[in-house]
């Protein structure tokens, strides 16, 4: 799985939602998950006018997000 923590950013270049789609289809194609944490409300705000809020799973914070993508035996 990939988690990209986005907490540290403040907005997202237009060459990232490219980039970050790119990635989701390559993680997706070898059957992980690529999900996004941290965002900040301008980075969702974006994200919602580019029409792309839905296209990737979010949480809130990247400890959520491993929980998350864990194995359930792995805890």
């Amino acid at each position: 799985h990939v988690v990209l923590d986005l907490t540290d950013l403040a907005y997202l270049e237009t060459a990232s939602y490219g980039l970050m789609m790119n990635l989701q289809r390559l993680v997706k194609e070898s059957d992980y998950r690529f999900v996004l944490c941290g965002l900040s409300p301008h980075v969702k705000w974006q994200l919602s006018c580019v029409h792309l809020s839905r296209q990737f799973d979010t949480f809130d914070t990247r400890e959520a997000a491993i929980m998350e993508l864990a194995p359930e035996d792995a805890y």
